[in-house]
Order: structure tokens, then sequence, then C-alpha cells
């Protein structure tokens, strides 16, 4: 990453938007404060029988079911884009190259969610060694070991980060043509799009992370499935991010 990226990033964790995206990532703590009243508002015994890494595979997937990251990141992006466009602010880049400064940007979000991974990767870390394999009995290993679950893991984990990604980029395109709600709308439609295309015939084959369902049922290979998955994300990837940087350049500071 170079310095003008770091720059971007650090001014990006600044923002009380980011904190919030970030604090997100903590969800699966929120287990100890249920246990502690007594109130059982996470259903983690879907865990009893998994390892630590299909744990954090399973969580992520379940935070992106939330929403609420999902608004949230997508108003993070409208005010980094639409915002300091409206504003203004983007005459502050006048002696940048528009490519460099968009790269940077789209550099700088892919950070913030590194950032969420991780987050949510140490979350997970203390749930799972501190309440799911005490009380749920999970085995406490760190990867599975048969074949087919590390297969399984392998297209469920990309997927999810494919899905991610593609989410940020989408939401990045709808913030170049579109006001906050719109892009916010429009993000989480397509958010319900990707969740709900594995349960229907006609478009689950258009998105990455409808091919763990059909590995799982035996319907293709993994190396089908992987390449699959990496090729859609690939295109769904270069599509939006060339139509992003697209717009980008030609707007008017």
């Amino acid at each position: 990453m170079t310095t003008f990226n770091q720059v971007l990033l650090k001014n990006n964790l600044m923002k009380w938007e980011v904190w919030l995206y970030l604090a997100f990532a903590l969800y699966p703590l929120l287990v100890f404060i249920g246990q502690l009243f007594q109130v059982n508002f996470m259903q983690l015994d879907n865990l009893a029988n998994v390892t630590l890494l299909e744990a954090y595979s399973k969580l992520l997937v379940g935070a992106n079911q939330m929403l609420a990251p999902v608004i949230i990141i997508s108003y993070v992006i409208a005010t980094i884009f639409y915002v300091e466009i409206n504003n203004g602010l983007l005459f502050l880049f006048k002696d940048i190259n528009r490519k460099k400064v968009f790269t940077g940007k789209v550099t700088a979000l892919l950070g913030v969610y590194g950032v969420y991974m991780m987050i949510l990767a140490m979350a997970t870390i203390i749930t799972y060694y501190f309440y799911i394999v005490p009380t749920i009995g999970a085995s406490g290993a760190l990867i599975p070991t048969g074949a087919s679950a590390w297969s399984y893991l392998i297209i469920e984990l990309i997927a999810a980060i494919a899905i991610d990604i593609i989410i940020i980029l989408v939401a990045i395109n709808l913030s170049l043509y579109f006001s906050p709600g719109i892009t916010i709308m429009g993000t989480v439609f397509f958010s319900l799009l990707a969740e709900l295309a594995a349960k229907l015939d006609t478009l689950r084959y258009i998105f990455p992370n409808s091919y763990k369902t059909l590995f799982h049922s035996g319907q293709i290979t993994f190396t089908t499935a992987i390449s699959i998955v990496i090729g859609l994300f690939a295109l769904y990837t270069i599509i939006l991010y060339m139509n992003a940087k697209s717009r980008f350049v030609k707007i008017e500071y």
C-alpha cells in the first residue's frame, strides 16, 4: 500500500461511521452478554461440530445476513464519493491523477474491510474457545480434517469474501450516480438478492455464494465450484471497477 493509500485509509478510520461498521465485527461476543442475562438471542447450536476456521466462515456469512454492516458500509462509501463530489471536496485532489485518487479510495475501503475481517477473526477466536467449545462442545480444532468438509469450507469462505467485495464495488458504482439513500437501498437490494439466489433456480448460477450449496448437494465437483466462484468474482470485479473508474475520471471537481 502506497503512502497516499495509507493516508486515505487513516482518514477512513477516523470516521465515526467506519468505527460503527467495525463494531459489528464484534457481534459474536454478544453471546457472552446473552449468557450473562440468560438470554439466548444468538443461535450458535449449528456450530457444535465445527472447527475454528469453519466457525469464522459461518460467522462471516452470518454478519452479511444481518444487513446492518451492509447498510453502514454503503453509507460510508456514499460519504466518500457522492458527498465529497457534491461538496466540492475532491478539489483537494486536483493536483493528483484521478485514476490514482480513485484507486487509492477503493484500496482504502478494501483496507477497512480487511480490518473488519481481522476484528471478526479475533472475536471468533474468543467466542469459539471460551463459549462454543466449553458450552456447545465443538472440537476445538483449527481446521477440518475431512476432504469434503475442507472443500466446502474453502468454497464458503472465498465466496463470502467475494460477495463482500462485490457489494463494496456495487455501492461505489451507485454512489457515483445517486444520492446516499438510493446507494444504500440499491446495495441492500443487491445483498438480499445475492443471499436469496442460492434458493432460486433462475438466479443461483450468477452469484458466487450459490455454489457452496451446489457443491454440498453433489451437483458439481470442488474444482468446478471453486473455478466458477473465482471466475464470477473476477468478472464482477472487473466490470464494476472499470465502470466506476471511468465514471470517476469524468467527474468535474
